[in-house]
C-alpha cells in the first residue's frame, strides 16, 4: 500500500466521520421537531377530546355514543368526535371561505312574496245537468201525432212535442165540462130559488167545489192550466192531449214513436238547454290547493285550435274517486252560440295565487334551497351571528309554486338559506358524524306542536286522571316487559307481553279524562288496537317492527301526559334499526338493553331523554 493510499483513505474516513457527525446532529434535529409535531398531535387528540362531547366509529360513523366503548359493529376503538367547528350542536357546521368558495355555496333570503302556479287539467264538456228535463207521461195514451220526430232536433218552450190520445183523459175532461154545466145551471136556478126557493145556498157552493176537483184532476194529468180554461169555456172535451216543451233547447233523447201506446210515468223525451255546458276538469290531490270556486278558467279544444274559452268554477266535488285518486272540478261556460258540443275533449289551465293563513303572501323559499329525503324536508340556515356557519333544520313544505317552495312551519322571512351547496354541506356533516338530512336524530325541527302549542316553546302537558294514570301504568308496565324480552332474543314471551299491552290498551277507556286528553289517548289507542290487530304471528322481526311503531305511540304518550309506568323513564336512540333509518324505545332501567338487535348489538344505542315522575310535592 502506497502512502498516496493510506493518506487518501484517512481522508475518506475524515469526511465519513464528519457526515456523520452532521447526520446525527442533524437527526436530532429532527429527531426533536419530530417529538414537537408529535406533542402538537398529541395536544390536538386532546384538544379534540376536550371539545367531544360524542364519541364516533372512523369506519362507522353513524355510531354516536357518550363514552368511548368499542364500536358496536366492528368492535374498533372510538374516537372523539371534534365539535371545534360546529361548536356543542352536531347539526351545524362552520366553513372557511376557501370552503365555501369550493363548495360553491349560494344563500337566499328567506321572503314573503306571492306564491303563483299554473295549473294544468283535462276534461270534457258535458250538459247542465239543471238544465236538461225528461218529459214524461202523466198518463196512459197512444201516440197519434209527432212534431218532433229525430234526436237532435232543436225546440223551443212551448212547441207541441207530440199529440196523445188517452180515454183516461177524456173522461176527466168530460167530468170538468159536466162540473161547469151544473155549476151554471145551479146558478141560474139559485136566482129563481131566492123567489121560488128552490136551490139553497150549499147546493150551489157543492157545484163549485166539484169543477174545481174536476180543474185539479186535470192539472195532475198534465194539462196546463190555459187548456184547462180553454176546455171550461168551450166545453168540447178533446180526445187527444198535446205535450208542449218545457224548456228551450235540444232533443237529447227520442224514446217514442208514433203510433207506440206509453204508460204513465214513462219518458218520451230528453230535453236539453245548451246555451250553458259544465266542463268537468279531473284534478291531482296535489292540485287542489291551487284550486277554488269561483277561479277563472281558460281553455282550448281540437276543433277550434287556437282558440280560447273562459269559464268560471262553480263546484269542487267533497270526494275523490277511489280508482283514479283525482278530485272532479265542475266549471261553468257559457254557450250562447252553441258552437261548444258536449262529449268534446278541453285542456284547461288555471292560474291560482296563494295566501297565507293571516291573508298576507306566504314564506317562500328557492326550490333548491330543501333537500329532500322523503320523509322530511331540511335547509340550512346561514347563522347571522358567525359567518361561514350554517345550521341544518327541519321544515314543512307546502305546495310547489314554479321555482319557489311555500314554507308552512321552520323558516322566518329575513333568514338566510343555503341554495346552492347545500348537499355538500350534509356531506360534510355525514362524513364527520353529525346530525345531517339522513340521519336528523338531534336537528332542529321545525314545528310540530298541536293545536294550542306556539312554536318554539315546550309542548304542553295535557291533564291525567288518577283513575286513567292507574290504568295507562298497566300498559307502561306490559310495554318494558315486550321490550326486555326483544332484548334478550325471546320471541314467546315478547309475543304474550304484546298481547297484554294491547289488551291493557284496550281496556284504558279515558272516559274520566278531560274533552282534550280524551281526544290524545283516543288517537293514540287506536293506533295500538289496529297494530295489535295487524300481528298474526310471534315471529321475532314482526315483533320487533310492532314494537317500533308502539314505542313511537308509547313515547307520545310520555311526552303529552308525563311519566307512567315508573318513577323515571329513560328514551333511548338505535341509529342501525331498520336498515340504518334508526328508531326509539322507553326503558324503565339506565343502560343501553337494545330491543331491536338483541344480543347480537345489546349495547348499540344511545340515551337522548330522561324523564322523572313529580313527587307529591311537586304536582
Amino acid at each position: 500500500m502506497t502512502t498516496r493510499n493510506v493518506l487518501l483513505g484517512v481522508v475518506l474516513l475524515s469526511i465519513g466521520l464528519v457526515l456523520g457527525w452532521a447526520g446525527r446532529g442533524c437527526g436530532s434535529s429532527m429527531s426533536g421537531s419530530g417529538g414537537n409535531h408529535s406533542i402538537g398531535g398529541h395536544d390536538g387528540a386532546s384538544t379534540a377530546e376536550a371539545h367531544a362531547v360524542e364519541w364516533t366509529c372512523s369506519m362507522h360513523p353513524q355510531i354516536r355514543l357518550p363514552e368511548p366503548v368499542p364500536c358496536p359493529i366492528c368492535g374498533m376503538d372510538l374516537i372523539p368526535v371534534d365539535m371545534s367547528d360546529g361548536g356543542s350542536d352536531p347539526g351545524s357546521i362552520t366553513l372557511s371561505p376557501t370552503a365555501r368558495k369550493l363548495a360553491s355555496v349560494r344563500t337566499s333570503t328567506v321572503r314573503r312574496a306571492p306564491a303563483e302556479r299554473e295549473v294544468r287539467l283535462t276534461g270534457v264538456l258535458r250538459a247542465d245537468e239543471t238544465r236538461e228535463r225528461e218529459i214524461a207521461a202523466w198518463i196512459s195514451g197512444r201516440v197519434e201525432r209527432l212534431y218532433v220526430d229525430f234526436t237532435g232536433g232543436p225546440v223551443r218552450k212551448g212547441q207541441p212535442l207530440l199529440d196523445l190520445y188517452s180515454p183516461e183523459l177524456l173522461s176527466a175532461q168530460e167530468e170538468l165540462v159536466q162540473a161547469v154545466a151544473a155549476r151554471a145551471a145551479s146558478s141560474q136556478l139559485g136566482g129563481s130559488g131566492a123567489q121560488g126557493g128552490s136551490f139553497s145556498g150549499n147546493t150551489a157552493a157543492v157545484f163549485a167545489r166539484t169543477e174545481e176537483a174536476a180543474r185539479e184532476k186535470l192539472r195532475l194529468l198534465g194539462l196546463s192550466s190555459g187548456q184547462i180554461d180553454d176546455i171550461a169555456r168551450t166545453g168540447d172535451a178533446r180526445a187527444v192531449v198535446t205535450i208542449p216543451a218545457p224548456l228551450s233547447g235540444v232533443v237529447l233523447a227520442k224514446r217514442v214513436q208514433l203510433g207506440q201506446t206509453v204508460k204513465a210515468g214513462e219518458t218520451l223525451y230528453q230535453v236539453a238547454d245548451l246555451s250553458r255546458l259544465w266542463l268537468e276538469l279531473e284534478a291531482y290531490e296535489s292540485d287542489l290547493p291551487w284550486i277554488a270556486k269561483g277561479d277563472d278558467i281558460l281553455f282550448e279544444t281540437d276543433a277550434y285550435p287556437g282558440e280560447t274559452f273562459q269559464g268560471v268554477v262553480s263546484f269542487v266535488e267533497p270526494t275523490a274517486s277511489p280508482a283514479t285518486r283525482t278530485v272532479r272540478v265542475r266549471v261553468e261556460i257559457a254557450n250562447a252560440d252553441g258552437r261548444l258540443k258536449p262529449a268534446m275533449f278541453a285542456r284547461a289551465r288555471v292560474y291560482s295565487r296563494l295566501q297565507a293563513d293571516d291573508g298576507e303572501d306566504p314564506v317562500v323559499i328557492p326550490a333548491t334551497a330543501p333537500l329532500l329525503t322523503g320523509e322530511r324536508a331540511v335547509v340550512y340556515v346561514a347563522d347571522p351571528a358567525e359567518e361561514g356557519r350554517f345550521q341544518a333544520r327541519q321544515v314543512v313544505l307546502g305546495p310547489k309554486a314554479g321555482d319557489v317552495y311555500v314554507v308552512a312551519d321552520g323558516l322566518r322571512a329575513g333568514e338566510e338559506v343555503v341554495t346552492r351547496g347545500a348537499f355538500k354541506i350534509d356531506s360534510a356533516l355525514q362524513i364527520r358524524a353529525g346530525d345531517s338530512m339522513m340521519s336528523p336524530s338531534d336537528m332542529a325541527p321545525a314545528s310540530s306542536a298541536p293545536s294550542g302549542d306556539a312554536p318554539g316553546e315546550p309542548m304542553t302537558r295535557l291533564s291525567m286522571s288518577t283513575g286513567f294514570r292507574s290504568s295507562i301504568d298497566t300498559f307502561f308496565l306490559t310495554y318494558f316487559e315486550l321490550s326486555e324480552a326483544l332484548s334478550k332474543d325471546d320471541p314467546k314471551a315478547a309475543g304474550d307481553a304484546f298481547r297484554r299491552m294491547i289488551d291493557a290498551a284496550r281496556s284504558t277507556e279515558g272516559d274520566d279524562l278531560p274533552a282534550s286528553s280524551y281526544a290524545e289517548w283516543r288517537d293514540v289507542r287506536r293506533e295500538l288496537l289496529r297494530l295489535g290487530t295487524s300481528l298474526e304471528d310471534t315471529d321475532v322481526d314482526a315483533l320487533r317492527t310492532a314494537f317500533h311503531r308502539a314505542s313511537d305511540l308509547a313515547i307520545r304518550l310520555v311526552n303529552r301526559f308525563g311519566v307512567a309506568g315508573a318513577d323515571t323513564v329513560y328514551t333511548y336512540h338505535c341509529p342501525m334499526a331498520f336498515s340504518n333509518t334508526g328508531a326509539d324505545w322507553l326503558q324503565r332501567r339506565r343502560g343501553v338493553e337494545n330491543p331491536y338487535f338483541g344480543a347480537s348489538m345489546y349495547r348499540c344505542g344511545s340515551e337522548t331523554a330522561v324523564e322523572v315522575r313529580p313527587t307529591a310535592a311537586q304536582k
